[in-house]
Order: structure tokens, then C-alpha cells, then sequence
């Protein structure tokens, strides 16, 4: 995963109207049995090319993405990278039109904006359905939901693994190094997405979103004493403290041995190379607005606003902190400051400093793509 692959370009970034029908017919699109406005219309956006069905894969020497020391080869490497994304049309018998599978995924940490994400996500696809005449088939898999996770990821659930494979789009909020046991292999899709957020702010708003649930309404500072101190059965599921130290570095491991038996440094250079070489676009909570305009320019079926159809795909806040958290006498709310205090802070900030390295590294790279977009 931490290899940069590419996938041969069928068509250019922006191509005139002749020279994309030349392309379609090339492909044995039956495209004369489109009405005129639509073949303009379906000639701006940007789709994805299977194997079997778009052409040769072809393979390059992996290229370590230079986010800290050369930020001019950062850059450079980004376009290219957004250069290769394709634009392909797969029609179904000439009419019906599908994504192939396995071709855009987003990698959802919780609480960094997440679910706002996957709401956009539905919004765009249903679009789509609806005004683009498309066939998008969907998958959505959260490891919070243990005991589905469970039986999906370990092959189990059959049904579950059917519609992850023949997925084209997947909403996952799961650890990348599951990926390969949903059908989706270890090379990178055409489009992916993940969002990051600072350590400090994404701790404390999972403490304020689960505080009775999986923290028991008792203070983090004692929380982190029992991890400490590996006392670990006062919590429902093992997600409750591992969403607590480190959670987006581990999501961003590669396999169960790198997880499991990776140094902390070798953890951190692999979180940051999947980061940078797996990962279109990598967003940030703090510019989720910023994000969701990037993502519209890589794919432009993902804009909030498209000319093919009336519908605007807004960005909206989802999943906020309960207004009773259940936690003060006769289950009322225990109120709880939108900011940790600074020795909450600082508990959180050393069981987090990996996930503190990665978020240094995702501003950078965040910059980096607004360059390489021309959005400086």
C-alpha cells in the first residue's frame, strides 16, 4: 500500500468533445444512443477504468512522496499523481451505466468529520442514481458495529463479503490493513480519501461523545490511568481505549505485523508513507469546507454543485456530541467544556504522539495538494 501504483490514462485531464467520442467509440461504447445534451454533459466528469475492462495495468518503481524536506518533489509528484486519474464511461448494454468496482474509498476516522463525509458521500451518489442515470453500488462496514465487523472481516458473513467486493464506492471505518479481507487487494484505488484531525480535538470529542457509553462517565485523566495501568475490563469493547491513543496511525498500518510488532518509528514512517502514497486526497477537520472543494476538483461528480443536475450536495455537520450525556444525577447532562483542560490536554498529547507526528505530516501534505491543484 505504501507503493504509489498507476493506472494508464485513457483519457486527458480536460479533452475536447471530438477527442472523447474518439476515445468512447475506441472503447465499443455504444454511444450513439445518447441525446446530445447528455453526451455533452457526461464528457465533464471523471470516472474510473477496471482492469479487465479499461486497459493494461501498469506498474512504477514506488516513490516515497517527500512531504517534510523537498516540498517541490511533493508538489510535482501530486500532479502527476492527479494527472493519471482517468475518465472512463462503462455503459451497460448502451444505456445503463455502472461504476466498476473497487475504485473510490473513504477511509473514515471517527470523530474527524466522518459521517458529515459519508453524508456528502450518499447525497452525491444518489445524484447520480437519480439525475446521471448511474448504477453505484455501495458498501459501508464500521468496526464499532464488532460483532457485523466481525463476521464480515473474517469471512463468516457471505452476504457481507458479496457486497463489499462488488462494491464501487465503500464508506470504511475500519483499519486499512483489513482492506484486502472485503475483496479490495492492496493496490491503491483510483480515488481515496481520508480526513485527519488534530490528536487533542479528536480525543476529547470522542470522550464527549461516548462518556457514559464507553468511558462511564468518569474523568480522561482517569481513563488514561487504567490504560496505564492495563486495566482494561471496566470498557464494553476494546474500541473504547484504542479510540483514545493513537487511533489514526493504527488505522493507517499496512498489516497485522506492522501493528502488532512494527517500533514506534517504523509505525509512524509507514502510517505517513500509506498517507501520502494510498491516500488522492487527504483532508483535515479544521478545512472540511476546503476539503470538500478539493475533493470536487479531483472528481467532479463529488462537487457540492454540478451542471447536470439540480440537486446541491452540501456539506452538513452529523454526529455531534449528545446534549445529555446521561452522566449527572437522574441521568441528566454532565456539562463538559468544548476544550480539555491543559493537564487533560497534555494527557492526551503523550498517549497520542504518534498520531501527533501524523498530524504534522497531513498539514503539510494538506498544502502540498493545494498547490498542486493551483489553489495558492
Amino acid at each position: 500500500m505504501a507503493r504509489v501504483r498507476r493506472r494508464s490514462r485513457l483519457a486527458s485531464w480536460y479533452v475536447t468533445i471530438p477527442l472523447s467520442l474518439a476515445v468512447v467509440v475506441a472503447c465499443g461504447v455504444m454511444w450513439y444512443e445518447l441525446d446530445e445534451d447528455r453526451k455533452e454533459n457526461l464528457l465533464q466528469w471523471r470516472f474510473f477504468p477496471s482492469v479487465e475492462e479499461g486497459g493494461e495495468e501498469e506498474e512504477e518503481e514506488g516513490v516515497e512522496f517527500d512531504n517534510n524536506g523537498n516540498p517541490e518533489a511533493a508538489v510535482s509528484q501530486l500532479r502527476d499523481k492527479y494527472d493519471a486519474i482517468p475518465e472512463f464511461f462503462d455503459f451497460v448494454d448502451g444505456v445503463k451505466q455502472s461504476f466498476t468496482p473497487n475504485q473510490f474509498i473513504h477511509l473514515h476516522h471517527m470523530k474527524t468529520g466522518g459521517t458529515s463525509m459519508d453524508a456528502l458521500l450518499r447525497c452525491v451518489m444518489n445524484r447520480l442514481r437519480t439525475d446521471g442515470d448511474y448504477e453505484v453500488p455501495y458498501f459501508n462496514i464500521h468496526e464499532c458495529s464488532e460483532a457485523h465487523y466481525a463476521s464480515c472481516v473474517e469471512g463468516r458473513d457471505h452476504r457481507c463479503q458479496d457486497q463489499a467486493r462488488k462494491a464501487s464506492i465503500m464508506s470504511y471505518c475500519a483499519p486499512l490493513r483489513d482492506l484486502p479481507a472485503f475483496g479490495w487487494n492492496s493496490t491503491p484505488p483510483v480515488g481515496a480519501i481520508t480526513v485527519l484531525r488534530h490528536p487533542v480535538d479528536r480525543v476529547w470529542s470522542m470522550y464527549r461523545f461516548q462518556t457514559k457509553s464507553c468511558y462511564k462517565c468518569r474523568p480522561l485523566l482517569d481513563i488514561y490511568a487504567d490504560i496505564d495501568a492495563g486495566n482494561l475490563d471496566m470498557f464494553n469493547s476494546p474500541n473504547c481505549p484504542e479510540q483514545l491513543s493513537n487511533h489514526e496511525t493504527a488505522n493507517l498500518l499496512s498489516t497485522a505485523e506492522s501493528a502488532n510488532n512494527y517500533s514506534e518509528e517504523e509505525k509512524i514512517a509507514e502510517a505517513i508513507a500509506n498517507l501520502n502514497d494510498f491516500f488522492t486526497l487527504v483532508g483535515l477537520t479544521e478545512s472540511l469546507h476546503e476539503t470538500v472543494d478539493m475533493a470536487g476538483r479531483l472528481f467532479p461528480w463529488m462537487a457540492q454543485e454540478v451542471e447536470w443536475s439540480s440537486t446541491t450536495c452540501a456539506l452538513e455537520h452529523r454526529n455531534a456530541s449528545p446534549e445529555n450525556n446521561r452522566c449527572a444525577p437522574g441521568n441528566t447532562h454532565m456539562p463538559l467544556p468544548d476544550h480539555p483542560d491543559e493537564e487533560t490536554k497534555r494527557a492526551i498529547e503523550a498517549h497520542n504522539q504518534l498520531d501527533m507526528k501524523l498530524y504534522e505530516a497531513a498539514v503539510r501534505h494538506f498544502e502540498y495538494q493545494k498547490q498542486a491543484m493551483g489553489m495558492d
